[in-house]
């Protein structure tokens, strides 16, 4: 399976397994300029932004090591902007991964909670 396909499907999945979870969904996809998070979603009383790795071919490693520091920092500053927009008062935010991981006509999806810091 290309990655392209597999990029949409991969939210998807981590979509459900979020909503599986008892994860409230706030938003997928949110843009502020040339900056986007996958997923917003609401664990209790937390807010937390996602990002969603999905991978079908392994060679340079794991979907999770994709989340370079490089892409970090243009996670906390499109959560930045969306606490500014979107939330009105103090919210605990979090950075979660969800690595998507297809191998052999298998599907794994691994949570990664507070994957890194804001």
């Amino acid at each position: 399976m290309s990655t392209q396909p597999l990029g949409p499907q991969g939210e998807d999945l981590a979509v459900a397994y979020l909503l599986e979870h008892h994860y409230r969904i706030l938003q997928r996809n949110y843009r502020y300029g040339h900056l986007e998070i996958d997923i917003v979603a609401m664990e209790g009383p937390e807010l937390v932004f996602v990002e969603v790795k999905a991978r079908s071919n392994f060679q340079y490693g794991e979907p999770e090591y994709f989340v370079t520091d490089s892409k970090q920092e243009k996670l906390r500053r499109a959560a930045q902007a969306y606490v500014e927009e979107r939330v009105l008062g103090l919210v605990t935010c979090r950075f979660d991964v969800i690595a998507i991981a297809e191998r052999a006509g298998r599907t794994e999806v691994r949570h990664l909670k507070d994957a890194f810091r804001g």
